[in-house]
């Protein structure tokens, strides 16, 4: 079998907007539905332990039995010490002193903080101080449907920076229907709480239940340039913030597996194809625009990383790149992910894409080409199920 990748056409001040608000009310845990619990259970050495993640919102609790003594100091954080930032932060990273329910992903991970009052990207020398590599947003703004001015900066960010990712709340308006943008009016799509989650190079992290349906409240995509969004969801019974603190956690775990066996760090790109390839199917669709890509797996994530299955390319313009992979006898299925950090698009424009990459499957005279969705701005077109062709997003 021969994975070919084609590469398409190749081209190579504060930003004042409302104040950002927290997109989860309560702390309800639950480690099982993402698999959490088999890394703790089965891989007790992924703990976190010299890994640091960054929380950009209020000021957790740092006295908070949970998280004492793992908070780095910050010039960035904020004022005032909220119980929201510190329930992410115990979801994200909590030790489990006051209770087994009290116990995060990352529950030896360092902590450190910045306040979301700025929602441009904070300066890279914050992460580089700090080692964090891995920055938690569980904030939102006004439902915005353009690639604005935040997109551009974090996706600027991110493609200078290719080990650090940037994981943002889909926002906890799913049920709302945007009055403005390329899918006004056409019921709750594109509803996403905030311009930088429309970014390219970031993770967008929605919300499922116990039982891994989609939670109403889950804000939706398409972006605004009909790009899937967001790309994951995670269990987070109080909202989306709770389900993108879980996602932080755990690729704080994968990070630290990565360095474990390969010695060096995972790219942010790198990280999220593994989140992405190992996650569950949501209800009857491989990708929608609720579920992204599906549900996120911490096993089978980890196990992509541990069985050697990232493979790294790079090609030009008009120039592909194919390698052959083995796949054992017996395979009921394989998941495969093309990510890349792609080059900042100019706010406002149209279409953020800058590479447009695309994948394709092979074996003996067969082609199979991507999971694909229906950006058209139509109601029953955006309802549509995924169907194989070649991806231009």
């Amino acid at each position: 079998m021969a994975l070919l990748l084609e590469s398409g056409e190749y081209f190579a001040a504060q930003y004042l907007m409302s104040a950002p608000k927290t997109e989860s009310n309560t702390l309800s845990h639950n480690l099982s539905v993402n698999q959490i619990n088999w890394l703790h259970a089965y891989k007790p050495t992924l703990t976190g332990e010299h890994e640091t993640l960054a929380i950009k919102e209020r000021l957790f609790d740092t006295l908070d039995v949970d998280l004492y003594s793992r908070f780095l100091p910050s010039e960035l954080k904020d004022d005032i010490i909220d119980s929201h930032a510190t329930s992410m932060a115990s979801i994200a990273a909590g030790a489990g002193n006051t209770s087994l329910l009290s116990k995060g992903a990352a529950f030896q991970a360092m902590l450190t903080s910045s306040s979301f009052l700025n929602t441009l990207p904070d300066n890279i020398s914050f992460f580089n101080n700090s080692s964090a590599f891995i920055q938690n947003h569980s904030y939102g703004l006004e439902i915005t449907n353009v690639y604005d001015l935040l997109a551009e900066a974090y996706d600027e960010q991110s493609h200078q920076n290719e080990t650090l990712l940037h994981i943002f709340s889909a926002g906890n308006s799913g049920f709302v229907t945007p009055e403005s943008g390329e899918y006004s009016n056409l019921g709750p799509f594109s509803n996403l709480t905030g311009g930088f989650k429309m970014a390219k190079n970031v993770l967008t992290v929605g919300a499922v239940d116990a039982n891994m349906k989609v939670d109403i409240r889950s804000s939706k995509g398409p972006a605004a340039d009909g790009r899937i969004k967001p790309e994951l969801v995670a269990y987070g019974d109080g909202g989306t913030s709770d389900a993108a603190a879980l996602a932080s956690g755990t690729s704080i775990l994968l990070s630290q597996a990565y360095q474990n066996w390969y010695q060096e760090r995972i790219q942010s790109a790198q990280l999220k194809s593994v989140l992405i390839a190992g996650a569950d199917t949501v209800g009857n669709s491989v990708v929608s625009y609720s579920s992204g890509f599906g549900n996120l797996n911490a096993k089978k994530s980890l196990e992509i990383i541990e069985n050697n299955q990232v493979i790294e390319g790079s090609i030009i313009n008009a120039q592909s790149f194919s390698q052959t992979i083995s796949i054992p006898a017996n395979t009921k299925s394989v998941r495969m992910a093309l990510v890349w950090n792609d080059p900042a698009a100019q706010a406002e424009d149209s279409k953020a894409l800058k590479n447009d990459l695309n994948l394709k499957v092979t074996h003996n005279g067969y082609e199979w080409l991507p999971w694909v969705l229906d950006p058209t701005p139509s109601t029953q077109m955006l309802n549509q199920l995924a169907e194989r062709k070649v991806d231009t997003l």
